[in-house]
């Protein structure tokens, strides 16, 4: 399976949401320690610096989309 459909799959179950470009756990799973979001800055030819949040799955956060998806699939 590819990550556009995990990210989906999460999304309609209500685990988390897009926001502002960067995917973010709902309230429920906020602060259970299962993502990280880094902040990744990419300087451009012309001069610019851009910056980009990215959400990255903790250890915990991995075993809970094992378990998740084995008891819903």
């Amino acid at each position: 399976k590819s990550a556009n459909w995990l990210n989906t799959k999460l999304r309609d179950m209500g685990i988390q949401y897009k926001q502002n470009g960067t995917w973010v756990l709902t309230a429920k799973y906020a602060d259970c320690g299962f993502t990280v979001i880094r902040t990744t800055y990419t300087k451009y030819s012309d001069g610019e610096t851009h910056a980009y949040n990215t959400t990255y799955w903790t250890q915990a956060g991995r075993k809970f989309i094992h378990e998740l998806l084995d008891s819903h699939m």
